[in-house]
């Protein structure tokens, strides 16, 4: 427009035919025009011309030499031209000379000087000392995020058209050794003057961003008449930069070169796979290296040197000019040969959507102070003071188990919770739970996820009770591409229907609310009962003890009496050895009750009373007092467990009872809520108009939606699911705009990518498992220290706050305001299966309370864990072009057969196949493709995947192809052994089989502990059988209670396991119609050992599930079974007998 006018107002002066309109539009618009663009301009000053009018007086211009076309196909006045040529670039050109017609075009580099060390650097501080958590360390940390999240950006650019130069990029020539090394960066200077005005102006709109430095390029020619040709650089780094008077500054860190991704994936086209070339380039034995997807570790620094010496040896064929960064070439022909060039580029557009989009919000939150970030879950992860939370009604239309209610119980009171789920712990009914309790109480809830498996796992969930209207709103969608912005929720409501009668939701809410509160009292009362047979249980074990040491004490005291005696009375030395061992021996036969009363008297007789009460005598009579007090201790506890077992028993509802309610009546309540929520009142459609006007007015996007606006959906549209990488451009950045954020995966999630989305909620929930999949980090420990230093903060606990060091989970799960609950209720797996992961990975807390009747268990094959003992070598590929990692063909055939043998048996479940190498999977699927049909392997949902690909899902049947063996590349055993939380996910897939396929004698004796455990675990399961327990007892009460029931023709059986636990005493009639199955439950002997201290009365959520299985439960008391052994007895009989 600016053009235009300028136009307008000399054409009202000025003659106005078409050549003199030309001349005039290029004079004005040193940039250059099209011929479209000037017969559009010419049109809009009310003197229309023609194409070929407008072409005839262009060509007319050329041959008088004022204008000419470059390549860009656009006109412009020939005097820029001239500037462009002269020196080769100068402030007004795009660093090409051009014949007239911009034919044979030549980019000529720009001068460059090196130097070593940074261009300037922050003026960040901290003081010395602790590093504590507050919102002023927060302020500290922020740029130093930012930066972090650059350098971990995978640094890619597609294409640099050759008619760009000196506009978006240009070619840069240093000379010497100009590039940093892993201890210290370099400085790259360019002067001003020689620098394309229109590139400047390009750096000069990027801000903070940094640019890319490309080494070296590759030429790509034409691929069509109206395409220009174009470079795409192999290497890679970021560089900060800066302006003085006279120079562009350019910063290198001390950091190595990164792969351009874009061109990694052409690398096919080489003959090499993208994996196996990146190896190639960064490891020094590249032979031993596994593949990307497997990898763990760091590389070896390589400069831009080594970089491109590895390059020049990989890719002879394609170099075109001889790689050396210390001789760079000066120049570049405008449409090169196709190859790879000796040239450096510097590169305006540097970093992705993502990270473009995340880095902008952090320039926001750059501009806080410590204070505003209060009433955030960000600031409450830094100390500050958080936001007070009402107690919200837990209302869940999903099952939960007793440690899923008391997680998702405390989620909702913030405002940090941290909820480790191991899997098949049901982590997504959880979320789903959370979210529907805080929709209903009119709050939101911002669910986040690295990838969309965990998006789609809680969408499903949620969607399976809520009907045809979605409560779940996804701002990221992986099927499209898109997602679902709150710009467009805003014109969505416009047209949602009127808010009709609402009574009916809000009775339904009032219902369960009421019920949720009963629920809780109880649950409250049934703790105190807990806490209350702890003391009965701790004084038991306290009488235990004085009693132990008082028989000790007792027992000494009279050897040493017995030896008085015999000294003062008899003389020892004319007694003969035949005397004496009679007398002795008679001694010590005696009761020692009746022995210490004669002890007492023999004692006092002889003048000793006084002796004992020195030693034994005082220890004694101190242990007889603590006896007194223990027994005192024990006779109110339980007479404080009768009272509370009188009240309990009163009641007509258990807690299990009411939570069984809130989940039928919240299954009928959801949609009716989904429902309301949609409804829009006349005048909340007023409000959502003119935002909607107001925003298209002020051109603003989505992601600039005021806080006002998005309170006006929100309350229409509470939850919300976005991905982290997506969510900058996708929700709003408002301090505390949603009451919670919820991240599942935590563990893969980066601290830097996490801060944003805490930003915007009043309280967080972190949902992960550090046994599984972590993040992946690709920032370099160097490059990791420099940034450290560069910001002040490399000091003693920072590593708590590292980005390539801590994931997200981690640094939550340590905060001070944070509160841990374990999810210990397993659910998915076999028993078998469920109790290896629980013994290798998480210290026997789980418990398996997996339905094996609801297994689709093989016809002809055992559940559970199998292995099938597959020997011979395990290799790298064969040529090292072609990739790395690792493979074992015999276990590929072995697998293969097994699914010949499920598919043509019949079976109907899924088919899964996991293994850690993807050169392994590549060929168990090619061997699979061959032998099934398309239609086969859908119908059993038949997949093979690399372990890191695999989180998330789960199949009916596991294989697991092992790939270890005596004769295996070094890094491929090294990887397997040093990465456990793989074999975790590896086995933690399957249902109902988990079948193993691998050299199972090298297995046991690798010296990998996770794979011996798992090689031994298959061993034990080839010999089970029925009836397997573990004969032991609990207490002296369960001994007792037992003897009494054998002597009365009873077989209990003890610790018998069942539906994953182990009940105290059992007995089974399965001769009878139906069958007898009676647990027999001993309390008040034990503590409630609780691994997070957050169960909430785990024997009413044991007893319902058992009561699920078909065992009928009795329970008694110690003081039960002290006062009336013969009662319970018969009492028990009766049942069994019944």
């Amino acid at each position: 427009m600016r053009v235009w006018r300028e136009y307008y107002c000399y054409m009202s002066v000025e003659d106005t035919t078409v050549g003199r309109h030309i001349r005039r539009l290029l004079e004005l618009n040193a940039a250059g025009l099209t011929v479209e663009r000037l017969r559009s301009l010419i049109n809009k000053g009310g003197n229309p011309a023609g194409k070929e009018d407008i072409i005839a007086t262009l060509q007319e211009l050329h041959k008088e030499g004022f204008a000419s076309v470059g390549r860009d196909r656009k006109w412009r006045a020939r005097h820029a031209v001239e500037l462009r040529r002269n020196a080769g670039i100068n402030r007004h050109g795009n660093g090409a000379t051009d014949d007239p017609l911009g034919l044979g075009t030549r980019l000529e580099a720009l001068p460059v000087t090196a130097a070593e060390g940074p261009a300037g650097g922050s003026e960040a501080s901290l003081p010395e000392g602790d590093l504590n958590a507050d919102t002023t360390l927060l302020t500290k940390l922020l740029p130093y995020y930012q930066e972090a999240l650059r350098a971990g950006d995978e640094p890619r650019q597609n294409a640099l058209p050759t008619e760009k130069h000196g506009v978006t990029f240009a070619l840069l020539r240093p000379y010497g050794s100009w590039w940093p090394t892993r201890e210290s960066g370099s400085t790259l200077r360019i002067a001003r003057s020689v620098l394309p005005a229109e590139l400047e102006e390009s750096i000069a709109k990027r801000g903070g961003r940094k640019l890319l430095l490309g080494y070296p390029n590759v030429a790509v020619g034409q691929r069509g008449q109206d395409e220009s040709p174009f470079l795409r650089p192999v290497g890679l780094q970021r560089c900060g930069f800066r302006f003085t008077d006279d120079h562009l500054e350019l910063y290198l860190p001390p950091a190595q070169p990164g792969i351009n991704q874009d061109w990694l994936r052409g690398a096919r086209h080489y003959n090499w796979t993208p994996e196996r070339l990146q190896s190639w380039l960064y490891w020094e034995d590249a032979e031993d290296r596994v593949e990307a997807d497997d990898e763990i570790g760091a590389p070896d620094f390589v400069d831009f040197h080594r970089f491109s010496q590895r390059l020049a040896s990989a890719m002879r064929r394609q170099i075109r000019s001889a790689l050396d960064p210390t001789v760079l070439d000066g120049h570049l022909d405008g449409n090169p040969v196709p190859g790879i060039y000796n040239v450096m580029t510097l590169i305006a557009d540097a970093e992705g959507p993502y990270t473009r989009g995340a880095t902008g919000e952090y320039n926001r939150l750059l501009k806080l102070e410590p204070n505003d970030f209060e009433g955030t879950a960000l600031g409450a992860l830094f100390g500050a003071r958080p936001m007070t939370f009402e107690r919200l009604p837990l209302i869940h239309p999903l099952e939960l188990s007793e440690t899923q209610l008391a997680a998702s119980r405390g989620a909702l009171e913030g405002p940090l919770t941290v909820i480790t789920g191991p899997p098949g712990t049901g982590k997504s009914q959880i979320i789903a739970s959370i979210m529907v309790s805080a929709a209903a109480a009119g709050k939101s809830v911002l669910f986040a996820s690295r990838n969309h498996k965990a998006l789609d796992a809680v969408q499903e969930r949620l969607d399976d009770v809520t009907g045809e209207t979605p409560l779940l709103t996804r701002a990221s969608s992986q099927e499209s591409g898109g997602g679902f912005s709150f710009a467009q929720a805003v014109t969505a409501l416009q047209t949602s229907g009127a808010a009709g009668e609402q009574r009916a939701a809000w009775r339904a809410y009032d219902q369960l609310r009421e019920i949720d509160e009963r629920r809780w009292v109880l649950l409250h009362e049934w703790q105190a009962l807990a806490r209350a047979s702890d003391r009965v249980a701790r004084a038991l074990d306290e009488i235990e003890t004085i009693q132990r040491k008082l028989r000790e004490e007792r027992a000494a005291a009279g050897q040493e009496a017995l030896s008085s005696v015999v000294a003062a009375g008899t003389d020892g030395a004319k007694l003969s050895r035949r005397q004496r061992r009679p007398f002795w021996s008679r001694i010590v036969s005696l009761p020692v009750d009746w022995l210490r009363k004669c002890l007492d008297v023999v004692i006092a007789r002889l003048g000793f009373a006084g002796a004992p009460e020195i030693g034994h005598g005082r220890r004694i009579r101190d242990l007889e007092k603590n006896l007194d007090k223990a027994g005192v201790e024990l006779e109110r506890a339980e007479t404080d467990v009768k009272e509370r077992r009188r009240a309990l028993e009163s009641e007509s509802e258990t807690p299990v009872e009411l939570t069984q309610q809130v989940t039928r009546k919240s299954v009928e309540y959801v949609p009716r809520l989904a429902e309301r929520l949609r409804s829009v009142s006349q005048a909340e459609r007023e409000e959502l108009t003119a935002i909607a006007g107001d925003q298209q007015i002020s051109g603003g996007r989505s992601s600039e939606l005021s806080e006002t606006a998005m309170s006006a959906v929100l309350a229409h549209m509470p939850l919300w699911a976005v991905t982290t990488l997506s969510a900058s451009s996708r929700i709003p950045l408002h301090a505390g705009v949603f009451d919670y954020v919820i991240f599942d995966e935590a563990s893969q999630v980066d601290i830097a990518s996490a801060l944003p989305l805490l930003y915007r909620a009043k309280a967080a929930v972190v949902v992960g498992d550090p046994n599984q999949l972590t993040m992946i980090s690709k920032i370099p420990a160097h490059e990791e220290q420099q940034l450290l230093k560069r910001w002040n903060l490399l000091r003693e606990g920072i590593g708590r706050y590292a980005q390539s060091v801590t994931d997200f989970f981690a640094f939550a799960n340590s905060a001070g305001v944070a509160r841990q609950f374990l999810l210990t209720e397993h659910f998915r797996c076999h028993p078998e299966i469920a109790d290896y992961i629980n013994e290798a990975f998480y210290g026997r807390k789980l418990t398996a309370l997996t339905d094996v009747t609801r297994l689709r268990i093989p016809a002809h094959g055992d559940a559970g864990l199998n292995w099938t003992d597959v020997q011979g070598p395990v290799k790298k590929r064969g040529d090292g072009r072609s990739g790395g990692s690792a493979a074992s063909e015999r276990e590929a055939t072995a697998i293969l057969e097994e699914v010949r043998r499920l598919i043509e048996g019949g079976y109907k479940g899924t088919i899964g196949v996991v293994t850690f190498f993807r050169y392994q999977a590549e060929i168990i699927n090619r061997e699979l493709g061959k032998a099934f049909s398309g239609d086969q392997m859908k119908r059993h949902n038949l997949r093979v995947f690399t372990t890191t690909r695999f989180q998330g899902d789960e199949r009916d049947v596991i294989l697991f192809s092992l790939c270890l063996s005596r004769d295996m590349p070094p890094g491929a055993r090294y990887f397997i052994q040093q990465e456990r939380r793989l074999l975790n996910v590896s086995v933690s897939r399957a249902r109902a089989v988990c079948h193993v396929f691998g050299d199972h004698g090298y297995a046991k004796t690798s010296g990998i502990p996770h794979i011996e455990k798992l090689a031994r675990k298959t061993e034990r399961n080839e010999q089970r059988g029925p009836g397997r327990y573990d004969d032991a007892f609990d207490s002296i009460w369960e001994r007792r209670l037992y003897d009494a029931l054998v002597e009365n023709g009873l077989n209990p059986i003890p610790q018998y396991p069942s539906g994953g636990r182990f009940l105290d005493l059992a007995l089974i009639d399965d001769t009878r119609k139906p069958s007898v199955y009676l647990d027999i439950e001993v309390d008040g002997v034990a503590y409630h050992q609780d691994y997070d201290g957050q169960h909430l009365s785990s024997d009413l959520w044991r007893d319902h599930q058992l009561r699920g299985l078909g065992w009928k439960v009795l329970r008694f008391w110690v003081y039960e079974l002290r006062e009336d052994m013969e009662g319970c007895v018969e009492r028990i009989n009766a049942e069994y007998r019944a």
